[in-house]
């Protein structure tokens, strides 16, 4: 009876053994399932986005000759809308324009409207929020004056009785902030207003980079000397992109900036869309 009673009772530790490593087993499988509902999905990159969609967004900005509607088509056109088209092309996906300023283009990168913006300065300011490729050229800034100043040098401008022209939110007005900081700025938002503003004596000159320089010298026959002011402002153009963890799309975009400036094609398409945006005649002391 009691060897009976013994392999009862051993045979009942077994089961509630059993039935205690089942109901662990149970709760951990539970507990794993809520953990991987819980757990946040890993954020798609800008890249994966890109291949998924089939679409590579960027920012135009009404800015000859680097972007610009044709007049006949009404489609963007410039060197850096060739630039993105070529990327495009290289991605396998279509390249495709989301209208923008130089205000509100790093906003449309933060908010997931563009997925690259070429033809930005890497300021601290937008380093802080957001990452760069390249350099994808290179840029000196130069003033147009009204007819009738004459200013050659940065300090020329730096004077409160000096009103200077130049484009909301862009490296223009952080580089008069630094050049000639006592200038009284006509802040407005693209470069066709900032030539009016010249012309029309509103300000008495405008400062931009070489290539808007040119382009409003051209189209603007009753503007001023086009002018290099001393000592000589220049910086690396970049593309900006949304800061992520993933720099797939970083890595490829340093590789092909470097790969065209090698080749001389970033030059070339320059040179192309300078003269179609009418800018036929280019003077001696312009570089870039």
């Amino acid at each position: 009876m009691e060897e009976a009673g013994s392999k009862e009772t051993h045979h009942g530790r077994e089961r509630y053994m059993r039935t205690k490593l089942s109901l662990v087993s149970i709760f951990a499988a539970i507990a794993t399932v809520v953990m991987l509902e819980a757990a946040p999905a890993a954020a798609e990159s800008t890249w994966d986005q890109i291949k998924r969609t089939g679409q590579l967004r960027y920012g135009a900005i009404d800015y000859p000759p680097n972007w610009y509607r044709d007049k006949t088509s009404g489609k963007w056109t410039g060197f850096l809308v060739e630039m993105v088209e070529d990327i495009a092309k290289e991605m396998g996906v279509e390249a495709v324009p989301v209208e923008t300023t130089w205000a509100t283009c790093v906003l449309d990168l933060q908010s997931n409207k563009t997925d690259l913006q070429f033809g930005l300065q890497a300021t601290p300011k937008r380093a802080l929020v957001i990452d760069f490729a390249g350099p994808a050229y290179n840029l000196y800034w130069y003033a147009v004056n009204h007819k009738g100043l004459k200013a050659t040098t940065w300090e020329d401008y730096n004077k409160p009785e000096v009103k200077v022209a130049a484009m909301l939110g862009s490296a223009d007005v952080v580089i008069l902030q630094k050049v000639a900081p006592k200038a009284t700025r006509v802040e407005l938002n693209d470069v066709a207003s900032i030539a009016l503003a010249v012309t029309s004596g509103r300000a008495d000159a405008m400062v931009t980079a070489v290539f808007g320089a040119l382009v409003a010298k051209n189209r603007n026959p009753d503007l001023g000397d086009f002018v290099l002011p001393t000592p000589t402002v220049y910086l690396p153009s970049y593309v900006g992109l949304r800061r992520e963890d993933n720099n797939t799309l970083q890595k490829f975009l340093q590789t092909w900036a470097e790969w065209n400036n090698l080749l001389g094609y970033t030059e070339g398409r320059i040179k192309k869309y300078l003269e179609s945006a009418g800018a036929t005649n280019i003077p001696e002391n312009v570089r870039f």
